[in-house]
């Protein structure tokens, strides 16, 4: 014969032990209080314990990744004028971290353009745009075109990730009044010429980075003259503001330049503002990509 009250404290006894925050049959009586009591209280007082823990890593991880986010934001410049080139940017990140990125440099009398958008949110992609920085910065000083910098960067990228993240990145190089570029699967500039007062896209293009090793970019180029404008953005300026509204297009944005002439000529800071409101992107809250825009305006230099 099987005693029924004794199996059954054993029931309640194990499951407690196993985790349970509560388990309890009525009535109980004083033999089974004492066995389930201890139990509940241990538990009570193992859930706290993690509970104050979880709070504490909580607590570490979200100032560590506060203080990631504000090194990540020195990487980007919202204004910059060199020799070659005034510019003007605006990067609004979805989350905390973003894999957007863009820089301007000059190498003697070289003028370098990048914009590059890693796949994914979050850290990862994060670290891998710091690591577009870096590079960028010491393989402009080995290499002469954009398409080389550009191969070398596919290269590590493979490597590191092996398709597990993409890239997608316009290079650019404006010397002696040419205007050098390839693109890695990244949407179409525009140029707003001054001399006519046209704007076009630069439609060329190329595969991806990070997908494929061994890949060949082609160099492209055309003349560039000082008071001409360069606007080059990542594909979440593209993204509907309300979701199942249709994607932007590239040539949606060339049309918004071609409107906005005036606007171009005058103040590019709120130009870029207006940009980025008008393609429903005023708010992080609004946000389901990165966005990042910047406008270029050639100068007249020449090299000492």
């Amino acid at each position: 014969i099987v005693n029924s009250a004794v199996d059954e404290i054993g029931v309640i006894q194990r499951a407690l032990e196993l985790g349970a925050t509560d388990y309890f049959t009525k009535p109980l009586t004083m033999e089974q209080m004492g066995v389930v009591l201890p139990v509940k209280v241990k538990n009570a007082l193992k859930a706290y314990e993690q509970k104050r823990l979880l709070v504490q890593m909580n607590q570490r991880m979200r100032e560590e990744l506060e203080f990631a986010t504000a090194l990540q934001s020195i990487l980007i410049d919202e204004s910059k004028s060199l020799p070659g080139i005034d510019m003007v940017g605006r990067y609004i990140p979805s989350a905390e971290l973003s894999g957007d990125y863009y820089e301007c440099l000059q190498t003697g009398d070289k003028t370098w353009l990048l914009i590059a958008d890693v796949s994914g949110h979050g850290v990862a992609s994060a670290m891998i745009a710091s690591m577009i920085k870096v590079m960028f910065q010491n393989l402009v000083e080995l290499y002469t075109s954009p398409a080389q910098v550009l191969e070398s960067m596919n290269v590590t990228f493979y490597n590191l990730t092996h398709g597990a993240y993409y890239i997608t990145a316009f290079l650019g190089l404006i010397e002696d009044g040419v205007f050098t570029y390839c693109n890695g699967g990244h949407p179409y500039p525009v140029i707003l010429d001054s001399r006519d007062n046209r704007t076009y896209m630069l439609e060329e293009n190329g595969l991806i980075l990070g997908v494929m090793e061994d890949y060949k970019y082609k160099t492209y180029s055309r003349e560039i003259n000082p008071g001409d404008y360069i606007f080059m953005y990542t594909d979440g300026l593209l993204e509907p503001k309300v979701e199942g509204h249709a994607m932007r297009t590239c040539n949606d944005f060339l049309d918004y330049i071609d409107e906005h002439k005036d606007m171009v000529k005058g103040d590019l800071a709120l130009l870029l503002d207006s940009i980025v409101e008008d393609f429903g992107k005023a708010s992080t809250e609004e946000l389901r990509d990165d966005v990042a825009v910047i406008a270029m305006k050639i100068k007249e230099w020449k090299s000492p």
